[in-house]
């Protein structure tokens, strides 16, 4: 028997804030501050538990990061990072916008998913 393993930089299970190796690198050289790298840091401990997950990727035609926003079954939507907010945000700021909109649609869901169970006890 053989066993062929072929480890992945950027495996995280159970998170659903992921940022590609191009992105990554995107933010290493923005020469981020500790106020800016703890922000992130929370930014991915609060999605740990999120069904929804985001993915953070760079766009090399753009210059710019963008984000898918899926539950790992269905895409939801893409996020692309502004002109503007690209020129004079910190990157940091449209994670955090991405991690608002994974939050807003697990509380889409997770408000429908009570909604169900009241009907099922309805009759």
């Amino acid at each position: 028997m053989q066993l062929n393993f072929h480890p992945q930089q950027n495996q995280s299970f159970g998170m659903s804030l992921k940022i590609s190796e191009s992105a990554q690198k995107f933010l290493k050289t923005k020469g981020l501050n500790n106020q800016e790298i703890d922000k992130l840091a929370t930014l991915a401990g609060n999605q740990v538990k999120n069904p929804f997950q985001v993915h953070v990727d760079f766009d090399n035609k753009l210059k710019r990061l963008k984000a898918d926003i899926y539950d790992g079954m269905t895409y939801y939507e893409p996020v692309q990072e502004g002109l503007l907010g690209s020129l004079f945000l910190s990157p940091i700021h449209f994670i955090k916008k991405c991690c608002k909109k994974a939050d807003a649609l697990k509380e889409k869901f997770i408000g429908n998913d009570k909604l169900d169970d009241i009907f099922s006890k309805l009759g």
